[in-house]
Parts: C-alpha cells; sequence; structure tokens
C-alpha cells in the first residue's frame, strides 16, 4: 500500500557513520556553541523568562546525569 510509514530495523548498524551520532560526537563537533534552554520553545517571543544561555555541552551534560537544575527541560 502507499503512503504508509515503514520502518527498517538493523539495515545499516554496521555503517561507520552511527558514530557521529553521539552525544560525545556531538559535545566534540559543538560543546562550545551558545544555546538558550527553556521549558516553551521562544519562551521569550512569549514573555516567559525562565529560559536560560548555556554552551551546548553544559547542557549535554545536564542531560546525560539527568541533573535537571532549575527546569526540566
Amino acid at each position: 500500500m502507499m503512503n504508509r510509514p515503514v520502518l527498517l530495523r538493523g539495515l545499516n548498524e554496521e555503517s561507520p557513520a552511527w558514530g557521529a551520532y553521539t552525544r560525545e560526537a556531538l559535545r566534540a563537533a559543538a560543546g562550545g556553541l551558545s544555546v538558550h534552554v527553556s521549558d516553551i520553545p521562544y519562551n521569550q517571543k512569549f514573555g516567559s523568562t525562565n529560559g536560560k544561555d548555556e554552551t551546548l555541552g553544559a547542557y549535554i551534560d545536564e542531560m546525560s546525569s539527568h541533573a535537571m537544575g532549575d527546569h526540566p527541560w
């Protein structure tokens, strides 16, 4: 049937590209970039002040250790 989603499991598990899609690889490539983290997307446009700016590496560390800090991002 057409227009039906298909899920293929394990099709490309041996590809070396999978190493590029890890937290460690993301942290190494872009961990120093500044990101804005908030409980809703574009929080500042809606008048919310509960977001914060931090590095992507710090955010990855928080999420990896489940150290949510002040907000459950």
